[in-house]
């Protein structure tokens, strides 16, 4: 099940929402919304509210509509899928984000919300340490940005997980209840992981909440979109700069106030040029090895992130 298809899947079930994207989408081409988001939870809850279609439903159910509303309300925008090179996801899943970055660097995703798929690295080192969940798989997760009206300067990092639940027909919306991480001025970005918390009924979602290595993992994934020169490439190959990335990918008109939400997901790839070395760096230390130019005490090291004066930057690894 690809990030698309759960999204019609969420719309089928929920008919209001086309009727609240379009909202949203006049409330945004007005110029009312602040910040440079799409919308909020806040002003979700409101203008669902006021459309008030589905009276006859059960709160739990309403409430995950909304939950659900508020996450394709923001990502249809864009529709940014990522995709890690797999010989670089092994480097930045076993490395640990730096306990002094500051937790704002992670506002640096692009368009607000973006959807990463979960290398497989991930996927082995969430599924080892989680043996309640076994029917649950981990496709991916979204991740959203919100700013509470409650909140003063904070910022709301909501991770919604995509899962594939064997044992449920609609087991891919089971988990559209985020994940919530206050992003709080000042704060590191463990000490952020530490005030995680989630209302969701999945079991998945309530165990990687309180398992601050799995997050760290999922915002380790993220912050190689935050930093000053992503490794990031097109469906073609092509390098994009950090102002690449973040070009909007639907259609405004300001001038006739008209709103397209992107009509195809875009595909990204991260890592393609760091992967590509980490494996001519192998290769040339197995030939060196093999032919007897160097000896067997010589290894490549893993990656690791660091915190700069501007944020933080990944380093690769090295032969030693």
């Amino acid at each position: 099940m690809t990030p698309t298809q759960t999204m019609m899947k969420f719309e089928r079930k929920h008919s209001l929402s086309t009727k609240l994207y379009e909202r949203l989408q006049d409330i945004y081409t007005s110029g009312l919304i602040k910040d440079g988001l799409f919308t909020s939870k806040a002003l979700l809850e409101r203008e669902y509210k006021l459309i008030d279609v589905m009276n006859d439903r059960q709160s739990a159910d309403r409430s995950l509509a909304i939950s659900g509303l508020y996450l394709f309300g923001v990502w249809r925008n864009n529709k940014s899928i990522f995709r890690f090179d797999e010989d670089l996801a092994k480097h930045v899943v076993s490395a640990r984000v730096p306990p002094d970055a500051d937790a704002k660097v992670l506002q640096g995703i692009p368009h607000w919300g973006v959807y990463m798929e979960l290398p497989r690295a991930a996927k082995r080192a969430f599924m080892n340490g989680m043996p309640g969940c076994s029917s649950l798989q981990i496709l991916g997760f979204w991740a959203i940005y919100d700013k509470p009206a409650t909140s003063g300067e904070e910022w709301v990092l909501r991770i919604y997980l995509h899962v594939d639940d064997k044992g449920s027909a609609d087991g891919d919306l089971i988990a559209l209840k985020p994940i919530n991480i206050p992003i709080t001025t000042g704060l590191t970005i463990n000490n952020c992981t530490s005030l995680a918390q989630t209302d969701s009924d999945c079991t998945l979602t309530k165990t990687i909440t309180k398992n601050i290595e799995a997050l760290d993992t999922m915002l380790s994934l993220l912050l190689c979109l935050c930093i000053e020169d992503p490794d990031v490439t097109d469906v073609i190959g092509l390098s994009l700069t950090r102002q690449q990335l973040f070009k909007p990918r639907y259609k405004h008109v300001k001038s006739r106030k008209t709103f397209e939400a992107s009509i195809q997901p875009h595909y990204y790839e991260i890592g393609l040029k760091e992967g590509s070395q980490w494996r001519e760096t192998v290769r040339k230390l197995e030939n060196d090895i093999m032919t007897g130019r160097s000896d067997m005490d010589r290894y490549v090291t893993d990656g690791q992130w660091l915190t700069t004066s501007s944020g933080v930057a990944w380093e690769s690894g090295k032969i030693r």
